[in-house]
């Protein structure tokens, strides 16, 4: 597997494991309000997904020159990077919040509906960025396999 279809897949599993903490962080399911939540845990696995973005976003450009297609995935999975990074953010924001008021302080609905439309807002803008960066990688996904 090229080096950069590792980062590629990297990126990938950083989602993952964010899709995991979001899930458990703002499940609000009968069963979850009674769950008891993990919160430093999930800020802990954010902060790690948030340092990978950022040693990713930085390490795609070792990949740039090989051709024109490549360099169009590599411009994606920087912008993905970037705007999951930003969500990420975001999500551990939240995460804090709920901490804190389940801890006694103030977390008002207003200030956490607030935060989940702007988190909201955040994953819009990396599923657009993803889907461009999706398409692109079809496009050259044979180029970049050989890549060495």
């Amino acid at each position: 597997m090229s080096p950069l279809l590792i980062k590629i897949h990297h990126v990938h599993e950083c989602l993952n494991i964010i899709c995991d903490v979001e899930s458990d962080i703002l499940n609000s399911s009968l069963l979850g309000l009674f769950k008891k939540k993990n919160y430093a845990g999930n800020e802990n696995m954010l902060e790690v997904v948030c340092k990978k973005l950022i040693e990713l976003h930085s390490d795609f450009d070792d990949h740039l020159g090989s051709s024109s297609g490549v360099d169009c995935v590599i411009f994606d999975c920087k912008d993905y990077a970037h705007a999951l990074l930003l969500s990420t953010a975001k999500l551990n924001e939240i995460n804090r919040g709920l901490a804190s008021k389940a801890n006694g302080n103030a977390y008002s609905i207003s200030a956490y509906n607030q935060d989940i439309k702007e988190f909201s807002y955040l994953q819009d803008k990396y599923c657009v960025v993803g889907d461009r960066m999706n398409a692109n990688y079809r496009l050259y996904s044979h180029e970049i396999a050989l890549l060495g």
